[in-house]
């Protein structure tokens, strides 16, 4: 799984939370939610690799076009309380995958990173699938 998708380019995302006090939290969880996306975009790779270990991180990172390497068994991490799954995002799917929400908000926000450059090829402007 790993190995065909290296010629590709892939970003692995690490560390990515949100403290409880934190001002706007809720925001601040659905951006870095979207890191992933930034991420394998701005760095042109196809895909970004990362993990999550609960049911709220999972159904987050699902939203914004992230599949759940079911090949691969969950492990405890950091401790046996959480399951930390293997999720993939990959810039030729997570357009169709994604909510509107998170590929709106991920395309602006790469928009606005990139200084306009166009950011999918032109199959996923026009809408065609790949």
């Amino acid at each position: 799984m790993i190995e065909e998708r290296i010629p590709h380019g892939v970003v692995e995302v690490k560390g990515a939370w949100v403290s409880e006090d934190a001002v706007e939290k809720s925001e601040l969880f659905h951006f870095l939610a979207r890191s992933p996306i930034m991420s394998l975009t701005i760095l042109n790779a196809r895909f970004t690799v990362g993990t999550a270990g609960s049911d709220y991180h999972w159904r987050e990172w699902g939203s914004s076009g992230g599949v759940i390497a079911t090949e691969i068994p969950p492990a405890p991490y950091p401790s046996e309380k959480y399951q930390a799954k293997v999720i993939w995002w990959d810039r030729e799917t997570y357009p169709y995958l994604a909510s509107s929400f998170h590929a709106v908000s991920a395309l602006h926000e790469i928009a606005e990173l990139l200084g306009g450059v166009r950011i999918l090829p032109e199959r996923h402007a026009s809408g065609q699938a790949s």
